[in-house]
């Protein structure tokens, strides 16, 4: 007698099976996007921190002093890396140096080397965020506006710093590449040290904060209007944020 029983699943076991995986799944994937967005936004503050410690290596090292006063200054990614020439003195003020005057040893890490356009200025993308830098203009008055990096890195050619304000101010923000997806607040640090960090919700004044879509401006976080040289403004504080939006000291 010639049997033809084949081992196999029937449609309703399929079924049941890919029921249970969706179901796991549903599970599974917001819990692993969560975590990994707790993890990144850990991340991008200890980044931060390590950047406002090598801003202030930089100054107390005296490698960029582009008004010759003695004074150090504040970098930009490509120059904290050494990707990028630094700022020099020369018999016309301040100025780009040549290919060969890079910061050595650098004082950030391959990590920012590479320097992407948000479609204005350069950003650096570490761990799921962008980063960005400004660093004050010349005015010798409030207010003093920001500066971004060169798409390219490091500063632009026809628009550098001012020379007396970069040796003391400058601002930089961290926000999700992808909202939702690697990371949901969005974070500031300036000279101060202190953290700053809005919860970035969707629904806010603007949306949120993600990728390229939306960026910070320069005076995002502050009192005054197109002014790095004013206090932030902090949920504590009482003062208003240019991007209407409530910045809060991370850790209290």
């Amino acid at each position: 007698m010639h049997r033809n029983d084949r081992a196999g699943f029937t449609l309703i076991e399929l079924t049941i099976v890919v029921t249970i995986i969706a179901m796991i799944a549903a599970v599974a994937i917001p819990t692993y996007v969560a975590a990994r967005s707790s993890s990144n936004e850990s991340a991008a503050i200890a980044t931060l921190r390590h950047i406002a410690t090598a801003q202030a290596q930089l100054v107390a090292c005296s490698a960029i002093d582009s008004n010759a006063n003695g004074g150090g200054e504040v970098g930009y990614f490509g120059e904290l890396t050494g990707a990028t020439p630094i700022r020099v003195f020369s018999a016309m003020g301040p100025a780009l140096g040549g290919p060969l005057q890079r910061l050595d040893p650098d004082l950030l890490g391959v990590r920012f080397e590479r320097i992407v356009s948000d479609g204005t200025d350069g950003v650096a993308m570490a761990g799921g965020y962008y980063f960005k830098m400004f660093l004050p203009d010349a005015s010798p008055l409030p207010p003093v506006n920001g500066i971004g990096e060169d798409p390219l890195g490091g500063a632009r050619s026809g628009t550098l710093p001012g020379a007396t304000n970069s040796e003391r101010l400058w601002a930089c923000y961290a926000w999700p590449v992808s909202h939702g997806r690697t990371g949901h607040r969005a974070f500031f640090i300036n000279q101060d040290g202190e953290v700053l960090a809005t919860q970035n919700f969707p629904a806010q004044a603007g949306g949120s904060y993600s990728g390229v879509a939306r960026v910070p401006a320069a005076d995002a976080v502050f009192s005054q209007p197109s002014d790095i040289s004013s206090r932030p403004a902090t949920a504590r504080s009482g003062l208003a944020a240019q991007d209407q939006l409530l910045w809060s000291r991370v850790g209290g």
